[in-house]
């Protein structure tokens, strides 16, 4: 008997701490915004939208909003969010990408790497190559 109220109350304690950690995003996003993209770190949730970019930390649930005014993000228009295991995260927009490298925040376009286009689709990680970055008119190129 003992043991099952141990185990019902471990049950208990991992569906507590589970439901603390995942963040409502609709009861924090304004009325006409919509998520377009999602990511997760150690640290943070990031939820990418067409008016701009949501962090969530973990710990203290702690929102910070960027756009275009208050950031180096490109455009508040976000296509897609990728992570690199060390916590790095890639922001494609239609206007280029923006690295956050838990620092500082950099954009990658067309006028200072690689890429193709500035109309970013989709963003993967790769532990070999980097960030594999597929734009609209489906060329790739790889960020580092």
């Amino acid at each position: 008997m003992k043991k099952a109220t141990l185990t019902i109350v471990n049950i208990l304690f991992v569906v507590t701490i589970f439901a603390q950690t995942q963040p409502d995003i609709n009861s924090i996003i304004g009325k006409n915004e919509r998520v377009t993209a999602s990511a997760e770190t150690d640290n943070s949730f990031w939820f990418g939208t067409n008016k701009g970019l949501y962090r969530i930390k973990k710990k203290s649930m702690k929102v910070s909003f960027f756009n275009e005014r208050n950031s180096a993000l490109p455009s508040n228009n976000v296509t897609c969010i990728c992570t690199k295991p060390d916590g790095e995260v890639y922001v494609g927009t239609n206007r280029g990408i923006m690295r956050y490298d838990l620092y500082a925040f950099l954009n990658i376009n067309t006028e200072n790497s690689d890429i193709p286009s500035n109309n970013i689709k989709s963003l993967s990680f790769d532990p070999i190559q980097g960030i594999v970055v597929k734009t609209n008119d489906d060329s790739m190129a790889m960020v580092r």
